[in-house]
């Protein structure tokens, strides 16, 4: 039982490792300045969802799936997004599923896991973990992790959250 004890810990420690990581990585500072000089050109609606079906965006996710790809393939997280600071919008889904363009702070899907990680991470500025629960855009139980990401100059921009399906996490029991 303590060995499965540590195996569970030591698994949660390597992804806030790797969520940490991916909040600094070079990649990140350069996909939140494109959502940032996107969202100043499209402004994003406080009280509901922006959509996200256009070329011009089509073509923002495409650059942004390239500077995530190596990382996406080496880790084993459903999804990975990139959180609006300010509303909540899904602005980035490497799994591009029907949370893409959310709003998290209003609506339908203000009370799911990946909306309790992004208020919790923004409050607390530090890094955070939700329980496991169904998830209806991926149809499955997942937890979030998320973590405020900054950018050179220190200012919080984003929270980068991943999804860690039951998949994942009946692999480790």
């Amino acid at each position: 039982r303590e060995a499965r004890r540590a195996q569970v810990v030591e698994y949660f420690e390597d992804r806030a490792t790797t969520l940490t990581l991916l909040g600094g990585l070079h990649g990140t500072e350069e996909a939140l300045a494109l959502l940032a000089a996107w969202e100043a050109e499209h402004p994003l609606p406080s009280d509901g969802p922006f959509r996200p079906d256009s070329e011009e965006y089509a073509q923002l996710l495409a650059h942004i799936d390239e500077l995530f790809a190596p990382f996406v393939a080496t880790q084993e997280f459903h999804d990975i997004f990139l959180v609006d600071l300010d509303h909540g919008h899904v602005m980035y889904s490497s799994a591009k599923e029907s949370d893409l363009g959310a709003n998290r702070s209003a609506g339908p899907r203000r009370a799911t896991g990946l909306a309790t990680a992004w208020r919790d991470a923004r409050e607390s500025r530090e890094l955070t973990l939700t329980d496991l629960a169904w998830y209806e855009p991926s149809r499955e139980d997942s937890l979030f992790l998320a973590l405020p990401a900054a950018d050179d100059a220190g200012i919080m921009r984003a929270i980068v959250v991943v999804q860690v399906g039951a998949d994942e996490l009946n692999s480790i029991m």
